[in-house]
């Protein structure tokens, strides 16, 4: 059974959630922990009617091919932020608005989710051009779910990598073993230390002269 994508903008990531995609199911503010960080990440709430839309777009003879190819490379240089959505949208308002309309939609979702429609339009316009009888509809679900599928679920019974510290290491000295013979002699060498008080009397006795 097809499962529910969900969607990690942090690792740019697209992939099956946990729900399974069953009518009556759901979504809204769900989430789903993504395979690479673990991180919570939203699931796609009503994603087939998206598709969808797309396809009804796509696949129209009301709009041009140019129209259509318009679309396609717009949402690339968003993906890519070559240009800002609310930016490239508008543009695309002048020329069709179900374009901007469209863009505006996958926008919502992230730059993820931009780019895997993106994958899909294309895919579909070139079998447009083809004359084949499949449904488009179901060839873009299908292209999408085949595209999220393909990210497995980590395995459970891989262990966690050794932690390691970024942290420079201590440097260590070299051992001196003659260290305390040597600290010794110097020691026996030197005279007894004196303080202030009694390097001042020394001094004194020694200037005071001797009585007669």
């Amino acid at each position: 059974m097809a499962q529910i994508p969900a969607i990690c903008e942090y690792r740019g990531l697209v992939f099956p959630s946990a729900l399974p995609a069953v009518l009556g199911i759901s979504v809204k503010n769900s989430t789903s922990g993504c395979p690479r960080c673990q991180k919570p990440a939203p699931i796609l709430n009503g994603y087939t009617a998206i598709i969808n839309g797309m396809v009804t777009f796509i696949t129209s003879p009301e709009y041009t091919l140019r129209e259509k190819q318009l679309l396609i490379d717009t949402a690339t240089a968003v993906a890519k932020g070559e240009i800002k959505a609310a930016e490239a949208a508008r543009k695309l308002d002048s020329k069709n608005k179900e374009s901007g309309r469209l863009l505006r939609e996958w926008a919502n979702f992230g730059l993820t989710f931009m780019t895997t429609m993106t994958a899909v339009a294309t895919f579909i316009l070139a079998y447009s051009q083809t004359g084949g009888n499949a449904p488009p509809v179901d060839l873009a679900i299908e292209k999408f779910e085949e595209t999220v599928l393909t990210i497995q679920q980590p395995d459970k019974r891989m262990g966690l990598a050794p932690m390691r510290s970024i942290r420079p290491m201590a440097r260590r000295l070299p051992i001196q073993p003659n260290l305390e013979e040597a600290q010794g002699t110097a020691t026996d060498a030197n005279p007894p230390y004196e303080n202030r008080k009694t390097r001042r009397a020394s001094i004194k006795k020694s200037r005071a002269k001797p009585k007669k």
